[in-house]
């Protein structure tokens, strides 16, 4: 017997192989393929009302929570308008075409709140997103003029929204406080509110005594207040203590007995907390925990001992995202009971606190808690109560000690960049750092909540600015420069 040939034995086994793979494909091909997720949903759910009416809804609740782009609303509100047609071509009920028009004016709504957003963006943003809206709109006023049996159901007047941001989460009920999301999204009220007495926060607060304990007057009370004047004023509607934003300044020494009378002329609860001091759990000032809110027209007395010297704050503790953000919060600082041992240590020659905070101020003039969630962006920045150019400047000699106290009682981190000179980092949060931990920069971030105090010689002469470092908190609605610039004067 012969022997068998490899060459020819592996030709044969490539042959087989190839024939197969082939028989595969062609299987493979001329197989009908089994229908996707997504097409047997579309198979399983055909057509209804009700199925372009939940999406609508749904559409909507994530617009309202911030989760679409315009570009996913404006792809969403297309395929809602193609179905919409579809059903109108095939359903001669009148009460199915009374829904879908009822349906169709609600989008025409939602698809001006679209055109208002695009027109407040840069021109080079915008691209065809305008036309793309204007075409969307065209085809529903067409759905709506060619059906007789479709008249456009009244609505309510759309709201109007703070420029720039689409809110449609206010196109609801004003009264309805958007209480589905947990915020109230509605504008201050600046009924029967008047105009600020007084022109600058954060100022000492006096005081009387009573058996040796320091007692301070405080009410809590809505405001009309400038946060820039000048040839493009801008005033908001604050919720203040004693009329001012920021209140007034506690100033006390470590171990004084402190009391603080609260009264409440708001229209809604409110409390003190007294942020970073030590006191006892019932004077923390938060409600449901330490205390009731103190209602409208009634008084809660806070009393406790001063702590170790710092700087501190006090500010409400009900409904924070909106009180804090309009007004409530105010400096606390503490002062040493003796001379510090190091001179270095010792009072510097100049000592300022800002409190630095945003507000949401609409085209329409009214204000709106500012937060960070899509629509409720800040487009004004203050350096207590006030944007620059009315951010008030600090004035020092060549050679001062200046130490600057920075509180963010906001919702938004600043990264503060000072100009021609370096700082050391002396205190956090009311707790001074010994000088082995001191930190020399020229910019600090700066979180919500926290409290950061700095100290420079200044040894430069000439007028330096100390600004946030996101350089869109240094706008006023947009136009640069404004917001969170403060100015250093060092004069020889």
């Amino acid at each position: 017997m012969s022997k068998a040939n490899p060459t020819r034995s592996f030709l044969i086994f490539a042959a087989l192989f190839v024939l197969v793979v082939v028989s595969l494909t062609f299987w493979t091909i001329n197989t009908p393929a089994a229908p996707t997720a997504m097409a047997q949903s579309a198979t399983a759910t055909p057509l209804t009302l009700a199925s372009v009416q939940e999406r609508w809804e749904t559409m909507k609740t994530h617009t309202q929570h911030g989760m679409l782009t315009l570009d996913q609303r404006m792809e969403q509100m297309g395929q809602l308008i193609t179905d919409s047609e579809t059903l109108l071509a095939s359903t001669p009920e009148a009460a199915t075409r009374q829904a879908v028009a009822a349906l169709v004016a609600e989008m025409m709504e939602a698809a001006s709140q679209m055109t208002a957003e695009i027109e407040q963006m840069p021109v080079a943003r915008q691209g065809q997103r305008g036309p793309m809206v204007s075409a969307m709109t065209g085809r529903m006023e067409a759905m709506m003029s060619a059906q007789p049996a479709m008249s456009m159901p009244a609505s309510e007047p759309t709201k109007t929204a703070p420029a720039g941001h689409d809110m449609a989460s206010m196109a609801g009920d004003a009264d309805d406080g958007m209480e589905g999301m947990g915020h109230d999204m509605s504008p201050i009220s600046s009924a029967g509110v008047s105009n600020a007495t007084e022109l600058t926060g954060s100022q000492p607060l006096t005081y009387t005594e009573d058996a040796g304990v320091k007692v301070f007057e405080l009410t809590a009370r809505p405001v009309r207040w400038a946060i820039l004047d000048g040839s493009k004023p801008v005033t908001v509607t604050a919720w203040s203590y004693n009329g001012t934003v920021p209140g007034p300044m506690i100033r006390v020494t470590e171990g004084d007995q402190v009391r603080i009378v609260l009264t409440n002329e708001l229209p809604d609860p409110t409390s003190i907390h007294w942020h970073g001091i030590p006191v006892p759990n019932a004077m923390d000032g938060v409600p449901p925990f330490t205390q009731a809110a103190v209602q409208p027209g009634e008084s809660f007395v806070y009393e406790f001992t001063a702590p170790p010297a710092g700087s501190f704050m006090y500010h409400s503790h009900v409904e924070t995202d909106k009180q804090i953000m309009i007004g409530l919060y105010a400096p606390f600082i503490v002062d040493p009971a003796e001379p510090a041992a190091d001179a270095a240590a010792d009072a510097p020659d100049v000592d300022v606190m800002w409190m630095i905070s945003e507000w949401r101020v609409g085209p329409d003039g009214e204000t709106y808690p500012a937060m960070p969630m899509a629509g409720s962006e800040p487009n004004y920045f203050t350096i207590n109560g006030k944007a620059f150019p009315d951010t008030e400047p600090i004035v020092v000699q060549k050679g001062d000690r200046v130490r600057i106290r920075m509180a963010g009682i906001g919702q938004f981190l600043h990264p503060m960049h000072l100009h021609g000179m370096n700082f050391r980092i002396v205190a956090y949060d009311g707790v001074s750092l010994p000088p082995e931990q001191q930190i020399v920069r020229n910019t600090v971030p700066l979180a919500p909540g926290e409290i950061v105090d700095i100290e420079f010689i200044a040894e430069n002469p000439g007028t330096w600015v100390f600004h946030c470092h996101i350089l869109h908190h240094v706008t006023n609605d947009g136009a640069e420069p404004g917001g969170l610039i403060g100015v250093v004067q060092v004069v020889e």
